[in-house]
């Protein structure tokens, strides 16, 4: 008698093993698909921490920069300050697909509210897709 069951098992083994060759299988395909998403996200992360370097960047030299009542301010948005000009260049050149950066200068009771915004297209991204941006927004009181 356990002659006759141990043959009708005779294949269940074989089948048990591909079984577990697949879910092993799917269980590597799964952790590749999570390591090349990690590696996008890593690049992600990588130029949106150099846009807000490059944004601290010129809001620090404005406030170095900013003169009598903020007088020199209003060259900054039209990057006609030689130092704005010179950030504009280089951050065109950093980042993958810059866009032109925009400075807006506004009035404030107590000096102006900046805002600077830097864009860029990350490699990959498909045409017609949004550009990636980081927006710094910050008062310069008046001296």
């Amino acid at each position: 008698m356990q002659t006759g069951s141990i043959r009708q098992q005779g294949g269940a083994t074989l089948l048990e093993i591909l079984v577990s060759v697949l879910i092993l299988s799917l269980g590597i395909l799964a952790l590749v698909g999570l390591q090349a998403r990690s590696i996008t996200a890593a690049g992600d992360a990588k130029y949106r921490v150099e846009a807000t370097n490059y944004a601290d960047q010129v809001v620090g030299q404005m406030w170095a920069d900013r003169g009598v009542n903020g007088i020199n301010l209003a060259s900054y948005p039209t990057f006609a300050a030689p130092a704005a000009n010179a950030w504009r260049t280089q951050v065109m050149a950093a980042l993958p697909g810059a866009v032109t950066p925009v400075i807006v200068v506004m009035p404030d009771p107590n000096g102006f509210l900046v805002t600077v915004t830097v864009s860029w297209m990350p490699p990959g991204l498909p045409s017609g897709a949004p550009a990636n941006s980081v927006v710094v927004q910050t008062r310069i009181d008046n001296p």
